[in-house]
Parts: structure tokens; sequence; C-alpha cells
């Protein structure tokens, strides 16, 4: 069970404190700016560990997580486009990715042999989850005038984009996790991957996206942010590295219909009110929370 402890690390910033500096910081004048900050105090950060610790500069499997960095950045452009629409919603419909790290973690990572009577009851009622929430958003959504309506399309395609992305990223880092690759040096080939994709998105998202210079304010806030990016993603492969997609994944999935989604909706006031149908998915994603845990 000592597997627990980076998970829950991973779970408080992941999913608590980086949605609420995402959101904070994800102004529509210099989202692209702030994007290539993020990233430049990240990457700073993993130079400072691979220092500390260690790690390995060249071989086949930096190359290949620079490559799934570049693509994360261009995730976490789309992550924050649809946070800047809702954070409520983007992580009610972004566990697409968490569905994809489990099917390719079926497939070729041979876990369906982990799988047991508690694990599968939680998985159940986990997909009982999903399935509620998209019910009450349907129902939300019916008595939502056309103008609240027209920012749906755009929001689909963003959670689409990231959701994919950073799932086959879970299954990725699952495989280096197990083929040894320290976490310094994951670390360090992520974000130099991810600082390369971020100045992409700057070059392509244009001058408006990318607003005016950063205030003080927004600098120490997009410090904090990288921070605690580092440390989920640490955190993560640490995870990764002691249990294996299928134990850890679920439990991380239920926090983030939870926590996210209550901050988006009572702290930054999203939604007017929680009806009968999102009290009760948030009730079913307890109970397989729970399950899982128990699982073990």
């Amino acid at each position: 069970m000592f597997w627990l402890i980076p998970v829950s690390l991973q779970m408080l910033f992941s999913q608590v404190t980086n949605p609420i500096l995402i959101k904070n910081i994800n102004s529509k004048e210099s989202r692209s700016r702030a994007l290539v900050w993020q990233y430049v105090f990240a990457f700073s950060v993993a130079i400072v560990i691979a220092i500390i610790f260690g790690a390995q500069l060249w071989d086949y499997r930096v190359a290949i997580v620079i490559g799934i960095g570049i693509v994360n950045a261009l995730a976490c452009y789309c992550y924050w486009r649809a946070v800047s629409i809702s954070l409520s919603k983007a992580s009610i419909f972004g566990r697409l990715g968490n569905l994809t790290s489990f099917a390719l973690g079926y497939i070729f990572l041979g876990e369906a042999k982990f799988l047991n009577p508690m694990l599968i009851i939680g998985l159940v009622l986990y997909l009982a989850t999903m399935t509620v929430f998209v019910f009450a958003k349907k129902q939300a959504s019916s008595n939502q005038d056309l103008s609240a309506n027209s920012s749906k399309v755009p929001l689909g395609l963003w959670v689409t984009a990231y959701s994919i992305a950073w799932g086959a990223a879970i299954f990725a880092m699952r495989c280096l996790a197990v083929g040894g690759m320290t976490t310094p040096s994951y670390l360090l080939s992520w974000y130099g991957g991810s600082l390369i994709g971020a100045l992409i998105v700057f070059a392509l998202a244009g001058k408006k996206e990318a607003g005016p210079a950063l205030s003080k304010k927004q600098i120490l806030l997009t410090a904090l942010l990288a921070l605690g990016i580092a440390a989920a993603l640490g955190a993560a492969y640490w995870a990764q590295s002691l249990a294996p997609i299928t134990i850890t994944q679920p439990i991380v999935q239920v926090g983030e219909m939870i926590f996210p989604v209550a901050i988006g909706l009572w702290i930054f006031k999203e939604v007017k009110k929680l009806n009968f149908w999102t009290g009760l998915a948030m009730a079913i994603g307890i109970v397989a929370g729970i399950f899982v845990a128990l699982s073990q």
C-alpha cells in the first residue's frame, strides 16, 4: 500500500492546488505567454532535480519522452482553453483520457490479470458515475439558452484533444517506469519537450493569445503552478513505478470527478446549484473509490 503516498500527493497537486492556479492564471489575454512561462519554470525545476539526484542525459527513452512532452504542451493548451469555459465541465468530460490509459494497459501491458471482484465493482461504479454525470449535464443544458449552448462545440473539441493525448501519455509513463527510467530523467525530458511544445503553441496561436507581458502577480502564480505540475508529474511517475495503471488510475479518476468539479462549482460558481443527479454521481464516485482502495 506504499503506492498510496505518491497517489495522494499526485491528487493533492493535480486536483486541488493546480486547478485553482490554472483558473486564476488562465486569462484570455496572455494564455500562450503564460504557458511558455509555466514550462520555463517547470524545466528549471527539472534541471535542479537532475543536478541534485542525477539523470541520464540521453538514451532512446529520453527522445520518446521529449516527443511526448511536446504533445503534452499542446494538450495543456487545450486543457486551459476548456477550463476557461468551465473547470467543472472540463473535469467531468475529460475522463476519456483515463479510459484510454486503461485500455492500453490491458492490451499492451497485460494488466488485466490485476483485476479482482472489488476492483471490477469499483470500475463499474466509476462508469456509472460517468453515465450519471453525463445525464446530469444534459438535463442542465436543456435549461440553458442558445448562447450558453453555443460553447458546447469548442469545449468538446478542447476536451477531446487533451484527454486522448494525456491518456496516451499516462500509458507511456507506465511503460517507461516499468523499463526503469528514473524520475529525474523523466522530468527533465518531459519538461524539455513541453517547453518546446509551448514555444510552438506561442508561435502558432498568434498575438491575441500571447497578449501583453505578464504582471508580477501572474509570473508568481505561474511559478507556483510550475512547481505544482512538476510535483504532480513526479508523484504520478513514482506511483506508476510502484503499481499498475489499473490500480492507481481508478483512484485518481474518482478524485478528478470530485475535487476539480467541486472547486469549479463552489469556489468559481460555474453552476448555479447542484441538482439531484450531480449529487448522486458524486456519491457513486466516492463509493467507487472505496471499492478500488479496498481491492488491494
